[in-house]
């Protein structure tokens, strides 16, 4: 499981990195429909009413270390 994609030093640097990316390529058919949304706008706002999604051990739990579970959870406590 690897992922490449950009990364960004600040939550305020990766909102502007997504106002460039997000904008439609018409060479990329699988696209979804552009919004023109600002990913600058509520960015201070916190995170109070939103909803996160998580897999703790994305479906192998085998590989998962006990240690590494243990942190997940508490951060995931720390956000509730």
């Amino acid at each position: 499981m690897s992922h490449w994609g950009p990364i960004t030093r600040t939550v305020e640097d990766a909102a502007l990195m997504l106002n460039v990316i997000s904008k439609p390529d018409a060479r990329d058919f699988t696209a979804v429909p552009y919004d023109n949304r600002d990913y600058l706008v509520g960015l201070n706002s916190g995170i109070r009413g939103l909803k996160i999604g998580y897999c703790r051990d994305f479906g192998m739990p085998d590989m998962l270390e006990k240690e590494v579970g243990q942190l997940i959870d508490r951060g995931v406590e720390k956000l509730k």
